[in-house]
């Protein structure tokens, strides 16, 4: 099995699809401070190891990090411990707010 790959667009309108998707921010506090997608889940990548538990396997999640690679090598972690449905966001942050979507400071 594996994840799936979306833009920050497409990315926007599976969070309308999808009611119970997981907005997993996989970067550092300091950079979610910056901006954030409002309703994220801040998981730093070191951290997810260890708070795994914390999340739920049958849940849709969608990885996000600054560029794209830490949310993608977040994503094929949830895989290798058997959740099922998993998309990243390619680009970012980075991505996102350079089409102008709606982020929190």
């Amino acid at each position: 099995m594996s994840y799936k790959e979306v833009d920050p667009v497409q990315a926007q309108s599976l969070m309308k699809e999808k009611d119970n998707l997981l907005l997993l921010d996989v970067r550092e506090q300091f950079e979610y401070d910056k901006a954030h997608i409002e309703g994220v889940k801040l998981l730093p990548l070191g951290e997810l190891p260890d708070r795994l538990s914390e999340l739920d396997k049958e849940q849709p999640v969608l990885c996000i990090c600054a560029g794209g690679v830490r949310s993608e090598k977040a994503a094929r972690f949830l895989l290798s411990h058997d959740f099922q449905d998993v998309t990243n966001m390619q680009e970012g942050m980075k991505g996102w707010l350079a089409r102008g979507l709606p982020a929190s400071p």
